[in-house]
């Protein structure tokens, strides 16, 4: 799926937009979690960082009202195997339910697959995609 088959592009000029990544550290159901900034391209271990979440949101000067919409792009043997490539765009979600929610401008995460991922963020504002950016994942 590729946002230019669902938006017009427009490009704001200067603007700031990035993707943040946090990974959330938690013994007890992430109630009281802990997190640790990602930077991209960090390699996160499958045995040692299993359990816990991935957490991205956004950093821009855009000003609201917007939108963002969200691609998590799974590669890689293990993937493959499991049918779970995914590649679709979806809402933002919440630690607590992981379903898609137009309101929520973060995307949690599993770490659940070896390769190399990617995390790219859309930018919705008067019904045009006004700035993206990618976020690359890496898990051995």
């Amino acid at each position: 799926m590729f946002i230019e088959n669902i938006y017009a592009s427009e490009r704001l000029s200067p603007v700031k937009f990035e993707i943040k990544c946090q990974r959330y550290i938690s013994k007890d159901n992430f109630k009281n979690s802990t997190y640790v900034n990602c930077y991209d391209n960090q390699k996160f271990s499958l045995t040692q960082n299993r359990d816990e979440k991935l957490c991205f949101s956004i950093d821009t000067n855009i000003s609201m009202p917007y939108t963002l919409l969200w691609k998590v792009k799974n590669n890689g043997n293990y993937a493959i195997e499991n049918n779970s490539l995914r590649g679709e765009i979806y809402y933002g979600n919440t630690l607590e339910s992981f379903l898609d929610n137009p309101r929520s401008f973060k995307r949690y995460e599993n770490i659940s697959f070896i390769g190399n991922h990617y995390v790219e963020c859309y930018l919705i504002k008067n019904n045009k995609c006004v700035a993206k950016a990618r976020f690359n994942v890496i898990i051995e």
